[in-house]
């Protein structure tokens, strides 16, 4: 259904804008950062996680693709980005994201079958993430996907 494609230097951009807008309404959303304050943490997320782009050491970046079964051969429904851990046991979804027209049509939980196919035949054991409190469909694609609540990501605003 799907395919997991390394993503290439020119759908950096793109993808990054995308990223940047995306991670900065979850932050207004779910952290109390006024929209200036959530931009600027979103961007200064992306470019310090990925300094060498594409070619950053230990992150992941795909593009999701339709590989056939359902559509247009070859067609990007999303991007997913994931981190090894320091012994490279477990790794650690930063983001995933499938593309408002293809929600909900299996897309997701066929790209996560995907992802934990290459990571089993990379010795890697555990996948983590963490669900932003007001994604509902995401959390109920996880648990459907097996994965359990292995804690709670709390904050509190300085102001």
């Amino acid at each position: 259904m799907v395919t997991l494609r390394a993503m290439r230097n020119e759908e950096l951009c793109g993808y990054r804008n995308l990223f940047i807008t995306e991670y900065a309404q979850d932050l207004s959303s779910n952290s109390d950062y006024s929209a200036e304050q959530a931009l600027a943490y979103a961007t200064h997320s992306f470019d310090s996680y990925l300094p060498n782009g594409v070619n950053s050491p230990n992150d992941h970046l795909f593009c999701i693709e339709n590989n056939g079964n359902l559509g247009d051969e070859n067609q990007l429904v999303g991007y997913l980005w994931y981190g090894l851990g320091k012994e490279d046991s477990a790794a650690f979804i930063k983001d995933f994201y499938v593309l408002p027209q293809y929600q909900r049509k299996g897309y997701g939980s066929a790209s996560l079958e995907a992802l934990e196919k290459r990571l089993i035949d990379q010795g890697v054991f555990e996948i983590k993430l963490r669900v932003a409190a007001d994604n509902p469909h995401a959390k109920r694609l996880y648990e459907q996907m097996a994965f359990v609540v292995t804690g709670f990501n709390m904050s509190k605003s300085l102001k």
